[in-house]
């Protein structure tokens, strides 16, 4: 789990990357308990960043301050979660199962989500926290023939850490195959190296992948 913090409070900070690549300091602490909802999670292991690192640009003039992510050892406590369209939050035995699905794996820490495209099962990371997925240099190595006739164009990506401008490729719409169901994701940046994780996977989904569904189980 990510907070924030008395930042004079400790010394000799450690560093971590975020997905635009920036460094950021971060402190290590235990929180005794934490309430979720009619849950307690305990002995709760805390990754503690300066408030700077998690003020995420969503534009060029906006802004958001995420003041704590929830990280998967509280997730795998829960055992099963469930995010619904009207802003609910669900998660133990009371969550309602997946059916029909597509396979989940873990990567250390990070969700991993198979997808089909073009027949191809692939894998790419699954943020629930990002606004809108991403793909990667992998995926254009994959898939050449979608980029034919295209051009690369600016783009900007906020993440922890600050913002990173790219020269990046724009599909207007790529196909994956999701469980029994397939996603239709439209005008997605195809990024180069950037030097972090994704760059081993085909990309990173965000929000935009589960968007039109009433909710989703994990």
């Amino acid at each position: 789990m990510l907070a924030r913090w008395d930042w004079n409070s400790q010394k000799a900070p450690r560093k971590t990357l975020g997905i635009t690549g920036a460094e950021n300091k971060l402190r290590v602490a235990i929180l005794p308990e934490l309430k979720l909802g009619n849950a307690t999670v305990r002995n709760v292991v805390l990754l503690v960043l300066d408030d700077s690192n998690q003020n995420v640009p969503t534009g060029e003039k906006t802004h958001y301050q995420v003041d704590a992510i929830l990280g998967y050892p509280v997730l795998q406590a829960l055992g099963s979660i469930t995010f619904t369209s009207d802003g609910h939050f669900l998660g133990g035995p009371n969550s309602p199962s997946g059916q029909n699905g597509a396979k989940l794996y873990m990567h250390e820490l990070t969700p991993l989500l198979e997808c089909e495209v073009e027949t191809r099962k692939v894998l790419f990371s699954f943020d629930t926290g990002a606004n809108s997925s991403v793909l990667s240099a992998h995926y254009y190595r994959s898939f050449p023939d979608q980029f034919k006739g295209l051009k690369k164009k600016t783009h900007r990506m906020g993440g922890a850490g600050g913002l990173k401008e790219t020269q990046s490729y724009f599909l207007p719409q790529v196909q994956l195959g999701v469980g029994t169901t397939v996603v239709a994701l439209c005008d997605i940046p195809v990024l180069p190296p950037i030097g972090t994780d994704p760059d081993k996977l085909y990309g990173n989904l965000g929000r935009d992948l589960v968007d039109g569904y009433r909710s989703f189980t994990m």
